[in-house]
């Protein structure tokens, strides 16, 4: 049977769907094993055998070593968004699981960036003369379907400045909004919400279930504006969303770059809003500031003046 693992419960949920449309067709079963929900129905749905599983490692292994499940007859494995994966602090996880799988497995290693530590752990898991498959150059790059807007201001009048966008835009547009905490996710989307705009936030430390449910409403447009930490900046495949915001400002432009391609995707036209404040300075900041300006650059975009002037100020 096969095992693909992914970094995020919602994923596993989103790649099981697209499973069981084959299952209409094939002879195959499928289970999804990931946390914050009870063990006891996935445990049950595995004992009733499974062709494919799709896992979060960290709940595989929670099975694995209370004995819910043996890999060893796991030929094929995929191990998807490997690179946030190492991000999340899998990497000790996935090396116990490798493990335990068939040794002559088949192994799929998918990943968006190739940075020295992706490239050490694909190669200690596909150790056989693998066959790299390479799309696009080394470098990340931001689509170019996106227009990327920088909207500099002061962090006391952020806000202020979000809601007057909001209030010109609002109308006709499906929009995400990134956070850096999950409490700024919650504050925002309360503020949002008492400014009479159809908000939810979704982050790490709510339900499963609540989860689902936030994204469905999201999927099918009783919301219009989800609010979210890097949980939905990578893999999650949500259509027609046409703004992305960084109300704050991402830790590396790598991270910039996953979330606003949740918009412009399969051909479509997007756009993005960077809020970046004025008033204090971080090397970590100033740095992002000048790789923003390369890649604004790079990609055709216009470059404020004023973004300039804080990225060489020092």
């Amino acid at each position: 049977y096969g095992l693909i693992l992914l970094p995020t419960r919602e994923l596993c949920l989103q790649v099981l769907d697209e499973i069981k449309s084959f299952e209409k067709n094939l002879p195959i079963k499928s289970v999804a094993v990931y946390g914050g929900v009870p063990k006891y129905y996935q445990i049950n749905n595995l004992k009733k055998g499974a062709d494919i599983i799709v896992a979060t490692p960290g709940r595989l292994l929670d099975f694995l070593e209370n004995g819910n499940i043996n890999l060893l007859k796991c030929i094929y494995v995929v191990i998807d968004e490997a690179d946030r994966l190492l991000d999340m602090g899998f990497e000790k996880q996935l090396r116990k699981i490798m493990t335990q799988v068939n040794k002559n497995k088949q192994l799929l290693f998918l990943t968006a960036t190739w940075p020295e530590q992706v490239r050490k752990l694909a190669y200690d898991f596909c150790s056989y003369d693998p066959v790299k498959i390479q799309i696009g150059k080394n470098e990340l790059t931001a689509n170019k379907n996106i227009e990327q807007n920088v909207i500099i201001s002061s962090s006391i009048d952020m806000k202020k400045k979000l809601l007057d966008w909001l209030k010109e835009n609002y109308e006709n547009n499906k929009i995400l909004i990134f956070c850096d905490t999950k409490r700024n996710c919650d504050n925002l989307c309360k503020e949002l919400r008492y400014h009479q705009y159809n908000a939810l936030s979704i982050h790490g430390d709510k339900q499963q279930r609540e989860r689902d449910r936030i994204l469905n409403n999201y999927k099918t447009d009783r919301c219009n504006i989800l609010v979210a930490t890097d949980v939905a900046s990578r893999g999650l495949d949500i259509k027609n969303i046409s703004v992305v915001i960084n109300y704050d400002i991402p830790n590396t432009i790598e991270d910039y770059i996953h979330r606003i391609g949740r918009t412009g995707r399969a051909g479509k036209k997007g756009k993005s809003i960077l809020f970046f404040s004025y008033d204090y300075y971080m090397p970590q900041k100033l740095k992002f500031a000048k790789e923003l300006i390369k890649l604004l650059n790079k990609t055709n975009q216009t470059v404020p003046p004023q973004l300039k002037e804080i990225a060489y100020s020092r």
